[in-house]
């Protein structure tokens, strides 16, 4: 039994969070509930928990730091998985919601609702878990699960102690462009389609102006004001109608003609806060798949996920089958392979061979299809799932190292860059590692998420040199990428943005820019992009040229003063954000995600 003393200054310190909720004016009916919930018999579940999770020194007594370390956590738990706590809590955030954005009320009600539960859960499950808290963090119990694994700067150590000779100087890049000089090439061309965000209740003529994330729909309402109506093929503040994404689809095919297509997810519209389960979502696939593969039948295209097409919006649970890579599978393995569609099954990533429209088949060269819903800020799994989130880096390394063995290279893809605040730390700067050991592996990176065009360098982690570009394509809302590969060397030789003015009477789709034209560039290697951002930091006019091609002239920047350029210098040149903070100067506190980094870090198996 435990001792009568422990027994009532525990209780104490375990009533103290009551005290907070039960003081409140609550109705009968809450208190009731919430007595029916707690009540229970404190004292008589504490000597269960005491006795379930061995709580004992080596004397035979109970270690009251430890035991009130645990079980103040687990009485935490307790409370936070009552419902009517939820419902506070919920409530609270939805306030602060509609104080700090500029959504509405019903929005920031239906955006919290649809994330609260998992995010809970997930953080009594990784960072309030008792024994992360008591035996990891304050030292309070004996340590007998929690299991670090490397930290950063040992997995970069690790990956890079076999770093080839022939790339120690970080120039191998480099020296392709250089070799290829200004010689006749043949090339290849590559689409990338990034974050269509197909909305099937957009309505022509409906508010193209609302305090919600998208507008567009018959909810919110009919002006007379035709600058205010949604047009035909969209607006900037909603979603993409089916037209626009039809219109899109036959311009590929009229004009581009591409050879083959990489495709960056986020296909989904932005409806979380109108409660849009996944059912609803399984239509706006269908619609998508039926769309892609009709107009482009005989164009290998090769797919990827973005966070809002999974099942449960931005959230992947590692340790279950994901419901969407199952129900794509049919329609996907149009275009993937069956070793690639078991992958792809298991961990929503996978490697294929290089396939042209003409038949041609490229066996030395591997499309890579990354996962990066691993790194993601508001995949709250992440909470509790820290040990390299399904297996990818590992999984990435092992590949990139037999393409190495076998003189294979890749072409990599995904969603969402690791250069952006929303990618956390533990994960990008484990991924840094990567692309610097293998640096000579990996010819072109493209991802999408950001909704504008940007480019960021992957850099070297010791020498701090330009390895490789990072390109981000803008949204089908309405935008596009084409990249013209060199069919020997595989880096891209143009990179042309195609766009379609919505704003005009008769909108037509064309060739916006082409960036080594449009910004002076000798190529595209990380040498020119190095180059591109020591001037954006000392020409305003670059600059300005560079934000407002960002979103292909939709929201033009007519200046950007020295503060505005030193923080488009640091981004361009940096891999991962902290690395920008640092070339700000800045701590990670001053942004929102760099204050919840503990959440996610540092890495551990329990």
């Amino acid at each position: 039994m435990i001792d009568p003393k422990y027994k009532f200054l525990i209780a104490i310190f375990i009533l103290l969070p009551l005290i907070g909720i039960t003081q409140q004016n609550l109705s009968d009916d809450i208190h009731s509930n919430l007595a029916e919930e707690t009540n229970f018999g404190i004292l008589t579940s504490l000597e269960n928990y005491i006795e379930t999770h061995n709580l004992v020194l080596n004397n035979g007594q109970y270690s009251i730091q430890c035991l009130t370390c645990k079980f103040s956590l687990y009485w935490s738990w307790l409370i936070a998985n009552n419902q009517l706590s939820r419902f506070i809590l919920v409530k609270i955030i939805s306030y602060v919601c509609t104080k700090v954005t500029p959504y509405d009320q019903y929005t920031c009600n239906g955006y919290v609702g649809s994330f609260a539960d998992v995010g809970i859960d997930q953080l009594f499950k990784g960072p309030f878990n008792e024994k992360v808290i008591c035996e990891d963090t304050y030292k309070m119990c004996p340590d007998t699960v929690v299991s670090r694994v490397k930290s950063i700067e040992q997995f970069q150590t690790s990956v890079l102690s076999d770093k080839p000779s022939n790339i120690a100087n970080d120039q191998f890049i480099n020296n392709i462009y250089t070799s290829i000089g200004s010689s006749a090439r043949t090339t290849f061309k590559m689409l990338h389609l990034a974050d269509l965000h197909l909305d099937t209740k957009y309505v022509l003529g409906a508010s193209n102006t609302c305090n919600q994330i998208i507008c567009c729909r018959s909810n919110h309402g009919f002006p007379s004001d035709t600058s205010k109506q949604a047009g035909q093929y969209g607006e900037f503040k909603c979603d993409s109608p089916l037209s626009l994404l039809v219109s899109m689809a036959d311009y590929i095919n009229n004009v581009i003609q591409p050879d083959m297509i990489i495709w960056t997810g986020d296909s989904m519209p932005h409806a979380e806060a109108q409660g849009m389960n996944f059912e609803e979502k399984k239509t706006t696939i269908d619609q998508i798949n039926d769309l892609l593969l009709t107009k482009f039948a005989n164009i290998p295209l090769y797919p990827s996920v973005g966070n809002h097409d999974y099942a449960s919006t931005n959230f992947e649970d590692y340790t279950k089958k994901e419901q969407l890579y199952q129900y794509v599978s049919t329609d996907w393995s149009n275009w993937l392979d069956n070793d690639a569609m078991q992958l792809f099954l298991s961990k929503g990533y996978y490697k294929q061979k290089l396939k042209l429209r003409d038949g041609t088949t490229f066996n030395n060269v591997y499309m890579i299809a990354l996962n990066t819903e691993v790194c993601y800020f508001y995949n709250f799994y992440l909470f509790s799932q820290r040990n390299d989130p399904a297996g990818m880096l590992s999984w990435l390394e092992t590949t990139l190292k037999s393409f190495e063995t076998n003189g294979q290279v890749a072409i990599m893809f995904g969603h969402i860059p690791p250069s952006g605040k929303d990618c956390m730390n533990g994960w990008s700067s484990r991924f840094k590692a990567i692309t610097d050991r293998f640096q000579h592996i990996i010819r072109l990176t493209a991802y999408g998420h950001k909704h504008k065009e940007m480019v960021n360098l992957a850099r070297s982690v010791a020498g701090d040199l330009p390895i490789g570009v990072h390109f981000s394509t803008s949204s089908v809302t309405p935008y596009g990428g084409v990249f013209e590969v060199d069919n020997q060397y595989f880096v891209p030789l143009k990179a042309t943005t195609h766009y379609m003015d919505i704003n005009a009477a008769n909108p037509v789709w064309a060739a916006r820019h082409e960036l080594t034209n449009h910004y002076s560039l000798s190529n595209l290697s990380p040498a020119a992009f190095q180059d591109f951002a020591n001037r954006v930091k000392t020409d305003s006019v670059l600059a300005s040229k560079y934000l407002t091609s960002r979103s292909a002239g939709a929201s033009p920047v007519s200046s950007c003063a020295q503060a505005c350029r030193n923080q488009w210098y640091c981004y361009i040149r940096e891999q991962t954000y902290y690395d920008y903070l640092d070339c700000m100067g800045q701590d990670k506190s001053v942004f929102f995600e760099g204050q919840f980094d503990w959440l996610f870090d540092p890495w551990f198996q329990l």
